[in-house]
């Protein structure tokens, strides 16, 4: 008989990978102070990617840097060779999308409500930052060969009954889907200390603009919850 994996054992290995990948850089950055400004990114795809400074060094850290390692379409190159970009390549085309979506959802906005020409935008700069940064962080839970190792895992008994033990531990009147392993380690990496941490340097030092909250602590960990939900499909907003 096998025994259960529980969202507590997944949250270890994910706060134990937060740590690997973020606790040298967060010092670095914390000790050095170095200086980030705006950066462009020419995608061969959608053309010039602009990232603000917080995004640049989100993007430079071990964590993110690892995707260019991991395959977007799994084995799929084994197949058709000129399939071959990475998770990497793919987290900067959802950061693009995403600003998409945000200037669309923006300008409809402005059409419906012509009357109000001092109306705030929809989507203002602050939670536009928000929705950036949860486009970069979106699949920093995947594995080797994206979802072809993550199904074969998730095939193992021991993995039976975690998507809904996770989903069992959010309150009763946010239920969603459940969800796939990436996403739950996403969610627990998002939530760790070590990621807290890099947040904590951000904040202070790269997005002093990006604030939920008066207090500093509470500013924080509205961001934390925030993007963390997100990525598990659930409302922030």
């Amino acid at each position: 008989m096998g025994v259960d994996l529980t969202p507590s054992a997944v949250q270890e290995i994910a706060e134990e990978l937060a740590s690997r990948y973020l606790s040298a850089y967060t010092d670095t950055l914390r000790t050095l102070q170095p200086q980030f400004g705006r950066k462009e990114i020419n995608d061969a795809l959608w053309g010039t990617i602009v990232l603000t400074p917080m995004e640049v060094v989100i993007l430079d850290s071990p964590l993110l840097q690892r995707l260019r390692y991991i395959r977007q379409l799994g084995v799929v190159h084994w197949i058709y060779p000129g399939a071959v970009h990475t998770r990497f390549e793919h987290t900067l085309g959802v950061l693009f999308q995403m600003q998409q979506l945000i200037a669309a959802l923006n300008t409809a906005a402005k059409i419906e409500s012509t009357d109000k020409p001092d109306e705030p935008a929809l989507i203002g700069d602050n939670e536009a930052q928000l929705l950036r940064m949860c486009a970069l962080l979106h699949d920093v839970g995947h594995a080797a060969f994206s979802h072809v190792s993550e199904r074969a895992i998730e095939g193992l008994p021991v993995f039976a009954t975690l998507s809904r033990a996770i989903s069992d531990q959010l309150a009763e009147s946010d239920r969603g889907e459940d969800k796939q392993l990436s996403e739950m380690l996403a969610y627990y990496i998002v939530r760790s200390p070590a990621m807290r941490e890099l947040l904590h340097v951000l904040l202070t030092q790269y997005g002093p603009d990006l604030h939920f909250n008066k207090d500093q602590a509470q500013n924080l960990e509205a961001i934390v919850e925030k993007t963390s939900r997100a990525l598990i499909g659930r409302k922030i907003d």
